[in-house]
C-alpha cells in the first residue's frame, strides 16, 4: 500500500527506510529491486534522503566471504543515491 502512496508519503526533507526483507515479503524478491528504484527515483525529485536495510550480515554469518551478487547489490544500491546501509542480521 505504501509503494501506491508513495508520492503522498514523501514530503522534502523526510527520510525513508527500505526494509528490503519485509519488502520481498510483502510484494515478492522479483519485485523488490522495481520498487526500490521507484522509492529512489520519487526521492530524488523530493530531495528526500533514503537508506536501505538488508540483510547482509546474516549471509555473512554463514558465508564468511560475501557472494558476488551480495556485493553487487549494495553495489547498485550505492549508485541509485542510498544515504546509508542498515547490515542487519
Amino acid at each position: 500500500e505504501a509503494l501506491q502512496s508513495l508520492e503522498e508519503i514523501v514530503e522534502p526533507g523526510d527520510m525513508l527506510l527500505i526494509d528490503r526483507g519485509d519488502l520481498a515479503g510483502e510484494i515478492g524478491l522479483i519485485e523488490v529491486v522495481r520498487a526500490q528504484q521507484q522509492v529512489f527515483r520519487l526521492a530524488r525529485t523530493q530531495g528526500c534522503r533514503v537508506f536501505v536495510a538488508t540483510q547482509f550480515l546474516g549471509s555473512m554469518m554463514q558465508h564468511p566471504v560475501p557472494s558476488l551478487s551480495d556485493v553487487h547489490s549494495l553495489y547498485e544500491t550505492v549508485l541509485q543515491g542510498a544515504s546509508g546501509i542498515q547490515l542487519s542480521e
